[in-house]
């Protein structure tokens, strides 16, 4: 059945781990998103145009296009429909999310998106890591957490918003330290500005991290790189 929008078509991140596509050279790559975006305007069914309308849709020759489709073909990514080329399995693709289908993706995202749970005192913040991220990650960020309401003396949130989290997260992968949290919670209080969560210093955070590497190194410190014990 065709879809009803011709506008914009799913392109799933799992395309980057299809070894179908992934062993497709660079021009063939292009050439079957090509055909995707083709199949799309067509209607959603998978047909692509004749021959000759898609070499000149696609500013090329017949004979070129017709060996790259052939090549596609052998990829199992394109099949024959009569006489014109096939998107193999693009409504399928394309259609709507089954319930089944959406609850699982919506399970899993859930499960990624909800990997923070912040406890006060001494307790432990426990986080389902993302596969990207690794102990060292969790560590930083527990303490840059923690650092950010023991510095502006206010209680802890027990139930971050997403931006709060991924805030912190950004300042674990930019290099954030404890001291330049309290920079930008002395710089916000002093100045009157909002400070209820670590969102409200985001920018004030880089600003001391960045002053704080511009600052010359002085001797003790050069030493201690070195490996002398000062």
């Amino acid at each position: 059945m065709a879809q009803a929008n011709k506008y914009w078509m799913k392109l799933y991140h799992e395309t980057l781990d299809d070894p179908k596509i992934g062993m497709l050279t660079d021009r063939l790559w292009r050439r079957f998103i090509e055909c995707c975006l083709l199949a799309g305007e067509m209607g959603g069914d998978g047909d692509l145009p004749p021959l000759t309308s898609m070499a000149w849709r696609l500013r090329t020759t017949e004979n070129e296009l017709l060996g790259e489709l052939e090549a596609l073909r052998d990829h199992s990514l394109l099949v024959m429909n009569g006489a014109n080329h096939h998107v193999k399995n693009f409504a399928k693709r394309q259609g709507p999310m089954s319930k089944a289908d959406f609850m699982k993706r919506k399970r899993d995202q859930d499960r990624k998106d909800s990997y923070y749970t912040v406890t006060d005192g001494n307790a432990d913040i426990d986080i389902d890591i993302d596969k990207d991220e690794d102990e060292d990650h969790l560590t930083a960020f527990r303490e840059l957490f923690r650092k950010f309401y023991e510095t502006a003396k206010i209680p802890m949130d027990h139930n971050p918003k997403p931006k709060q989290i991924e805030t912190v997260k950004g300042w674990v992968h930019a290099g954030i330290l404890p001291e330049d949290i309290e920079g930008a919670v002395e710089y916000n209080q002093g100045e009157g500005l909002p400070c209820k969560d670590p969102s409200n210093i985001d920018n004030g955070v880089i600003i001391e991290r960045n002053k704080r590497m511009k600052k010359p190194k002085s001797t003790a410190d050069k030493l201690r790189e070195e490996g002398f014990g000062v």
